[in-house]
């Protein structure tokens, strides 16, 4: 794997939405919405960018406001996923055509990696005050893990679809 400009600038890019987002939370919206936009700016000219984006951010929304709603995560005065995160997965799946690329070749390790990365994203989430699990510690991350080591590989599944489809 050869890293490119592109793929450290979408990784970079998402390091700081993930942190407006998770750790501005409310307070950011506007930064992290902004960050969103300046990426739709830069891939305005590729239609499945944002094909993906919708595909791959409705998946994750829904499954995060499943295990909400019982009582996995809690948000703070809610049931409803906060805006904050909705526009936190848009930014992560723009980052599977970039930064992430390099996972599309083997699910397998695409897997492991959603595993380890998609579980501590949430705990560091949780550590930074943007959400609680409803359940230990080792049991969440143990479910996280087993939920992003499928997902991974279906998002990159839905890429290769989508790159095919409308090639």
């Amino acid at each position: 794997m050869t890293l490119n400009r592109e793929m450290v600038f979408n990784g970079v890019w998402f390091y700081l939405t993930w942190l407006s987002a998770v750790w501005g939370q409310t307070a950011f919206l506007p930064l992290t919405a902004a960050l969103l936009l300046l990426h739709g700016f830069i891939h305005r000219k590729h239609p499945t960018e944002f094909l993906l984006i919708l595909i791959v951010a409705s998946i994750g929304i829904e499954i995060d406001q499943l295990l909400s709603w019982s009582g996995f995560f809690i948000f703070k005065d809610s049931i409803w996923l906060p805006e904050w995160l909705l526009l936190l997965w848009c930014a992560f799946a723009a980052t599977l055509r970039h930064s992430l690329n390099f996972l599309a070749g083997s699910p397998k390790l695409a897997a492991v990696f959603g595993a380890i990365g998609g579980s501590s994203s949430y705990f560091a989430g949780v550590q930074l005050g943007a959400v609680e699990f409803g359940f230990s510690l080792i049991f969440s991350l143990t479910v996280l893990a087993f939920i992003w080591a499928v997902l991974m590989p279906l998002f990159f599944q839905i890429n290769h679809w989508l790159s095919r489809k409308f090639a």
